[in-house]
């Protein structure tokens, strides 16, 4: 019996997506732990919803799966952070990548074109993305790097179980392989040098 790898690795990037959002969320939930930017987080359910659909609409293959739970993962953080687990601190920086990531759903909604709509949710994503590295930088520790760990290891599987390489099927898992991998890697070395 042959082995369907690409199968294979698109389950291991799923369930690794799931687990990596129930390591969160207890994480969340536990008190002193993880505090969503809540302005991250919701910009990032958004367009990871925006990058399913327009994968599906692409005719994306296997690689979808890590796409698909990590909006389930961000939706319920959403959900969280919006009954009060949410980090409280906003500024400039995060009306400016609201207004950015706006501008990139925007740019979606107006083409037909499966790859400049996965294009924009990178720049939205991207967008997104930048006041948790900010928070990430400055307090290591209102993160949870292995969750983040997880999720970048999802991504990983997620751009190896694609039996299409294109750019619509490999763009996003792998932006997400690099931004998850990026949180993890300022979360996990930030920690360990406030312990030492």
């Amino acid at each position: 019996m042959d082995i369907n790898w690409y199968l294979v690795l698109a389950v291991l990037s799923g369930v690794l997506s799931l687990i990596s959002g129930f390591v969160y969320i207890k994480d969340v939930l536990k008190g002193g732990g993880a505090r969503p930017n809540t302005v991250s987080f919701t910009l990032w359910a958004v367009l990871q919803w925006i990058a399913f659909f327009a994968q599906l609409s692409s005719g994306a293959s296997l690689s979808i799966v890590i796409v698909f739970f990590i909006a389930l993962n961000m939706t319920a953080v959403v959900i969280l952070s919006l009954f009060g687990y949410g980090y409280k601190h906003y500024g400039k920086i995060e009306l400016y990548c609201v207004v950015l990531a706006i501008l990139a759903i925007i740019g979606w909604q107006i083409t037909s074109n499966p790859l400049v709509a996965i294009l924009c949710a990178i720049a939205g994503d991207l967008f997104a993305f930048i006041p948790t590295f900010i928070k990430t930088y400055h307090d290591p520790k209102s993160e949870s790097a292995p969750s983040w760990g997880l999720v970048a290891l999802a991504s990983l599987f997620g751009v190896l179980s694609t039996t299409k390489l294109d750019a619509p099927n490999i763009a996003f898992p792998l932006y997400l392989l690099l931004s998850n991998g990026a949180i993890f890697v300022f979360a996990y070395v930030g920690q360990r040098s406030k312990r030492a």
